[in-house]
């Protein structure tokens, strides 16, 4: 094959590529922010398609696709939110698959709370604890139900549209305390792992959207979730893989 050949065969591989690609939009738990970009960027980079993250709290993100959002795919916090979308008629009990399962961290950025999280907790020595908004996000949710067996003044809790922003109450000191997702903490940090017996196991469903025009683009990702490769970088960010739990 002489240079010129070769020259035509690459042109027509790279625009064979452009043709077929795609953009799809993707709706993401915000816990999930870090795996899921790392995963979403090696998709992209074998695939060629490009993927659209939006992320937010799960009960938001859930509002968005009633209301028409173009999502052909769904990660939620929960199986409850996937659950009631194929009761609505939005996808169907084939097409979804628990990809992680979420672990819950009591956390300080104060250097004085290092090491003694808990024990600042049940002496209600602290000024704010953070915690997602449980009627939006499942980890929330995980929290108020670990909370009810301590005591503190209703004053003392701060709450967060979604886990990512009771994250950053915590990392700018707005709040002494947080309860986050496990996958949130900065690197070196540990944080008190909370006993997954203390709350309702967070088991985090995806779901296709039968209704997008990219579903087999959105098939190709929800099956990339699954990979060994892939199941690997969610472990690698704190959590259990589904076969663990």
């Amino acid at each position: 094959m002489n240079n010129f050949t070769a020259l035509i065969c690459f042109l027509l591989a790279f625009v064979s590529n452009t043709v077929t690609a795609e953009t799809i939009y993707v709706a993401i738990a915000s816990n999930f922010i870090k795996p899921a970009n790392k995963i979403i960027h090696q998709f992209e980079q074998e695939t060629g398609h490009q993927v659209k993250a939006s992320f937010g709290s799960s009960g938001k993100l859930y509002a968005q696709i009633k209301h028409g959002a173009p999502f052909s795919l769904f990660l939620s916090a929960d199986q409850d939110k996937p659950k009631k979308l194929i009761k609505e008629g939005y996808a169907s009990q084939d097409d979804v698959a628990t990809y992680a399962v979420g672990q819950l961290v009591l956390w300080s950025a104060n250097p004085a709370f290092k090491g003694k999280e808990q024990q600042r907790l049940a002496n209600a020595q602290f000024n704010k604890i953070a915690v997602a908004n449980p009627k939006l996000a499942p980890y929330g949710l995980a929290a108020q139900h670990f909370l009810k067996n301590y005591q503190f003044k209703p004053s003392q809790m701060v709450i967060g549209e979604n886990i990512n922003q009771a994250f950053q109450f915590v990392a700018t000191g707005n709040a002494d305390l947080g309860l986050i997702a496990k996958s949130q903490l900065p690197d070196g940090e540990s944080g008190w792992l909370v006993p997954d017996t203390l709350y309702p196991a967070i088991q985090q469903d995806m779901l296709l959207i039968q209704s997008s025009s990219h579903y087999h683009v959105a098939k190709q990702l929800f099956d990339y979730f699954k990979t060994p490769n892939s199941q690997n970088i969610v472990a690698s960010f704190g959590y259990k893989l589904p076969a663990e739990d």
